[in-house]
């Protein structure tokens, strides 16, 4: 399932290919006695061209985290407690890479 200006490969690439409000279904792992949840990720997209293997979010939360084919983790959305991991308390809503590290996968 998605909507708006983004397109989905058939192995899952996520591509955002314009600007405006993106919606993903995307199941989230189980683990640690929990069961994998079917959940709705919906985020602002102010610049095109990235493109995600991995996209998640919470159910209710305001950040969402993806990892590019790359394997560099990336985040965007609300930080009021420093969600993004970027050492701020500022939302964004364009995805900014967290580290160096390429081995996000």
């Amino acid at each position: 399932m998605l909507t708006g200006p983004a397109t989905v490969s058939p192995a899952g690439l996520v591509t955002l290919t314009g600007v405006g409000a993106v919606t993903l279904r995307i199941n989230q792992a189980g683990g640690g006695g929990y069961n994998p949840v079917e959940t709705y990720v919906t985020f602002l997209v102010t610049a095109t061209g990235q493109e995600f293997v991995k996209v998640a979010s919470a159910p209710n939360a305001t950040h969402n985290v993806g990892v590019r084919a790359d394997g560099t983790l990336w985040t965007w959305g609300g930080n009021g407690r420093g969600q993004l991991g970027d050492g701020t308390y500022m939302s964004r809503t364009t995805p900014g890479q967290i580290g160096t590290a390429t081995n996000w996968d």
